[in-house]
């Protein structure tokens, strides 16, 4: 054998080396498990934190991509349904719970049932108890919680102590400071829009009110369709915010036809002092706004006892049809794990794990007064009402709740047509049971 024949025998071994490679490259990329993951959109701070998550997750599981999708909650509410019926759905998607959202989706047999997955992976003892209880529908557990909130008053404190004014201490001091700022220039006290494309704020705002107007055992029997929401102490609650809130110049003479995020924007700008809003609206307070803000439960109206609405604003939840289960609610379990809590709380959100001691974090001062004030509260527990309450009775109060303040319905009218949409959705078995 001459040194020819060994340097060819050497390039065919090298090139034969070089094919295994190509293939087994090819091979393991084609092994690699991609899961499709469908998420609301959220800040720009929030989108960083959550891509971090991702990239965490796959560089611990190398056999694992995720792909995120952004889609816009309205759209995401317009399309899941139709997708994964169709079978072009995700494989994991953020979503709202309740039974008008998730609970749609898994009566009619499109999620994957998640008991296994608690048990396997001891999410009752990991997470708070509302993530199964907001999850589950005919008897199974369909997801897992995500973002608890609250809902609550912020004010800025810049304008505050400039203005030298004091936090008011009761809902009548509220409304009257509405007045006063509007006689120091603020044309909108309280940052509010209402104008695209429907009134869902607004409503939001009155869940502020009837939490903190009309006892839980009365709202829960309400949700339940076993009591009216004609109901006179809850009609008188529709009118303390579409009418004398309205009428002592809390939002915006223009509030019809400002957007939801336009409405919010005006508090993060330093133009409204003032919001009532739920915690969700915390992921928007970037580093760019200077401006420092507390967050509070709205003060007691009258001496009536205070309710702290606490909600799970959305879930994890998996179509019925994803191809990758296991490698889906491994992902899931590693969302809820104890590695992204600090970057959940980055993102604005605070997850839905039990039993956080939540002092050792990073957070804005105004997010630390909110998990202050879960981590302390022993007063009553109320219920934002459209992630509980049906769909039908949800269009109808979206897009009705602004006609009282346009003076186009009555808080009455308004009430006797909850009641209307409740008693449908009762008798097609459509309605959330509070109390059994």
């Amino acid at each position: 054998m001459n040194n020819l024949t060994i340097l060819r025998g050497g390039a065919r071994l090298i090139a034969l080396l070089l094919v295994f490679a190509l293939l087994g490259t090819a091979y393991g990329q084609d092994d690699k498990v991609q899961i499709l993951y469908w998420d609301e959109a959220r800040s720009p701070v929030a989108d960083v934190a959550i891509e971090q998550i991702i990239a965490n997750f796959e560089e611990a599981n190398p056999d694992i991509d995720v792909v995120r999708e952004v889609i816009a909650w309205e759209v995401l509410g317009d399309i899941a349904k139709s997708s994964i019926e169709a079978g072009e759905g995700p494989d994991i998607m953020t979503y709202d719970a309740g039974p008008a959202y998730a609970g749609i989706l898994a009566n009619a047999g499109l999620l994957l049932p998640l008991d296994e997955a608690y048990a396997a992976n001891n999410w009752d003892e990991r997470l708070v108890s509302i993530s199964r209880a907001w999850t589950t529908f005919g008897g199974h557990v369909y997801g897992v919680g995500h973002e608890l909130e609250a809902q609550g008053l912020y004010w800025n404190k810049r304008i505050f102590a400039e203005e030298e004014l004091e936090v008011p201490a009761t809902f009548a001091e509220l409304v009257e400071l509405c007045g006063t700022l509007r006689e120091r220039g603020y044309e909108a006290p309280m940052a509010l829009g209402w104008g695209n494309p429907h009134a869902f704020s607004l409503a939001h705002n009155w869940y502020n009110i009837l939490a903190n107007y009309v006892p839980v055992e009365t709202v829960a029997a309400a949700i339940s369709g076993e009591h009216p929401f004609s109901d006179p102490e809850i009609v008188a609650s529709i009118e303390l915010v579409t009418t004398d809130m309205v009428d002592a110049g809390c939002y915006h003479d223009d509030a019809y036809a400002i957007g939801f995020l336009d409405g919010n924007n005006m508090h993060y700008a330093g133009e409204s002092p003032l919001m009532l809003m739920s915690t969700w609206a915390m992921q928007f307070f970037t580093d760019e706004i200077t401006d420092e803000f507390g967050f509070m439960i709205l003060p007691p109206i009258e001496v009536r006892p205070q309710g702290m609405i606490h909600l799970m604003g959305s879930g994890w939840f998996i179509p019925a049809d994803t191809d990758h289960p296991e490698e889906t609610i491994r992902f899931l379990d590693y969302l809820v794990s104890p590695e992204t809590i600090q970057l959940w709380l980055d993102a604005g959100t605070l997850p839905a794990q039990a039993g956080v001691d939540y002092s050792p974090y990073e957070m804005r001062p105004v997010y630390r007064d909110f998990t202050t004030l879960v981590a302390t509260w022993d007063g009553p527990l109320a219920y934002h009402l459209d992630v509980l309450t049906p769909a039908n009775w949800n269009t109808f109060v979206f897009e009705s709740i602004g006609e009282i303040p346009a003076g186009r319905m009555t808080a009455q009218e308004f009430a006797e047509q909850m009641d209307v949409e409740m008693q449908k959705a009762v008798e097609e078995g459509r309605h959330a049971d509070l109390t059994g």
